[in-house]
């Protein structure tokens, strides 16, 4: 408890240099001093009261002083200063906020302790800003409070700040709670430490479980060291997504896709999951449906192209064009035909890793003359034009580099009506060839240009629907050129045509197909 003495020379002293007009008596050997002397002493507290004034103004502050046993208030601060009584200090305070502000005095000066509070104050113009007060009660020798002294602090930007953290705090557990995806936040050594209520009905345990484990419990079994080292490498991307097998509370295996942030707060990370197992499922039955398709089509497709054959020799040599000309048609048809089921057994195949490359050493610059020369032949409707030549050697495998090649030109060709001109350019960059397939047709919708590679994909572009085609094929092609290590990408205005890129490593390796999840 502070004493208030009033004979204590250090006090009297402190008092002195205090900015408030407060008058303290001085000594008969002090009032006889030298003028000279005590002008300049005069200047110099001017000269720390004005240090003192831009001090408070800086830190938004106020000094403050209340004489209980006289109920004067004085109070400095921001180029302002205020002299009246606690009632009349009492009344600026809002409404709402008085009988706090009366009881936290209350309760300092019952303790003879610290007085710390905040509240809201009216300005002169009406307007309400947010204040914090810290006070020291001082007593007399009786352990009477007789004096209180502090500081006041504008805390209004403060206020604000935290109650814009607070209503993003609501928002984001508001959405938290009733997200339909399960959501986990755990921490940098794998332990959960929230979890909504999806998470707990999609592993099937009470969220207060869940904050005592740690993400490699979720793991089905064999796989906690595989989640330890994707966790490491999560960590260091800051972002991840994918698909993983995780082990409900019941045993059972589901799979889930997910995408995860890191460090979305200190020591925090964001983990957002969806339940795909049944989605995965109806996949497989798909594939599975599609993979059997296209064994029962290509048998009777075989047998109608050696049909066509058959009836070619028969009427070679007689003068029925007509006949002749139905049976080029019905001929192009079943390679078209041929065609669709080979791609959809490729897809097949992509989706259940099991598609298989052979690399080899080859001739890149032979392979794209080759394609070139015979599409010269087919492509009647357009002029293949060739720029640059591959100085390289390729290793991958050559007959699914030629897929790429065919699709990207066929397209080129199908996707350009109005025009007559493809351009191929070949060009040699450090570690990789770089090959351009440009139309000068249709082009591509910008907002259509991010799905482009997904398997399926066909533009809304009614001149478009109106081509042939199932949308296999770009998807098709870039994961090959991405399975041998290189980049496929598109520019496109529509209306202005487009140009396809690829690039393949000049010494690249092809891999065995992994299947890729998401």
């Amino acid at each position: 408890m502070s004493r208030f003495k009033p004979s204590d020379p250090d006090l009297h002293a402190s008092l002195r240099d205090f900015p408030f007009s407060i008058t303290v008596p001085e000594g008969k050997d002090s009032a006889a001093g030298n003028g000279k002397k005590e002008k300049q002493t005069q200047q110099n507290i001017k000269k720390n009261r004005n240090a003192l004034q831009l001090a408070l103004e800086a830190g938004r502050q106020g000094i403050w002083e209340w004489d209980a046993m006289n109920d004067k208030i004085r109070w400095i601060g921001n180029e302002r200063e205020y002299t009246g009584n606690k009632d009349e200090a009492v009344r600026n305070i809002y409404p709402g906020d008085r009988q706090k502000f009366g009881l936290d005095l209350k309760k300092a000066l019952e303790k003879k302790g610290r007085l710390e509070t905040e509240f809201r104050v009216q300005g002169r113009r009406g307007e309400t800003f947010w204040m914090s007060i810290k006070g020291q009660v001082l007593s007399d020798d009786l352990g009477r409070p007789v004096k209180m002294t502090g500081v006041t602090m504008n805390i209004t930007e403060s206020k604000k700040a935290q109650e814009e953290i607070s209503h993003r705090e609501r928002k984001f557990r508001a959405i938290f709670e009733t997200a339909q995806d399960a959501i986990i936040i755990a921490d940098d050594y794998m332990r959960i430490k929230d979890a909504n209520p999806a998470a707990s009905g999609l592993l099937g345990y009470k969220p207060y479980e869940l904050i005592k484990m740690g993400m490699g419990d979720i793991a089905v079994s064999g796989q906690p060291l595989d989640m330890m080292r994707m966790w490491e490498q999560f960590l260091k991307k800051g972002v991840q997504g994918g698909e993983l097998d995780i082990v409900r509370a019941d045993g059972r295996t589901r799979t889930v896709g997910y995408r995860a942030s890191a460090n979305i707060l200190p020591n925090r990370h964001l983990w957002v999951l969806r339940d795909v197992t049944d989605q995965k499922i109806e996949e497989r039955r798909s594939e599975h449906f599609l993979s059997i398709a296209g064994h029962e089509l290509r048998s009777p497709l075989t047998s109608i192209k050696a049909y066509i054959q058959l009836l070619r020799r028969q009427v070679r040599g007689k003068e029925d064009k007509k006949l002749g000309e139905y049976l080029d048609k019905a001929d192009k048809k079943a390679d078209m035909l041929a065609s669709f089921i080979s791609d959809l057994m490729d897809v097949t195949m992509i989706r259940q890793g099991k598609l298989e490359f052979n690399p080899e050493r080859f001739d890149y610059d032979h392979l794209v003359q080759e394609i070139i020369k015979d599409f010269r032949l087919s492509a009647r409707t357009h002029k293949l034009i060739r720029i640059g030549r591959c100085s390289k050697r390729v290793m991958g495998d050559k007959t699914r580099i030629s897929q790429v090649l065919v699709n990207l030109i066929k397209n080129a060709v199908k996707y350009s009506p109005g025009a007559d001109t493809v351009r191929i350019k070949v060009a040699t960059k450090p570690g990789i060839v770089e090959t351009a397939v440009q139309d000068f047709g249709l082009g591509i919708r910008k907002s259509e240009l991010r799905g482009l590679f997904d398997i399926y994909f066909r533009g809304s572009d009614e001149r478009k629907k109106a081509i042939a085609g199932m949308g296999v094929g770009l998807y098709l092609s870039s994961e090959i050129v991405h399975q041998h290590g290189g980049k496929m990408w598109v520019k496109s205005r529509e209306g202005h045509g487009s140009i396809f890129y690829f690039t393949l490593p000049v010494e690249g390796k092809a891999r065995k197909y992994h299947r890729l999840k998401g």
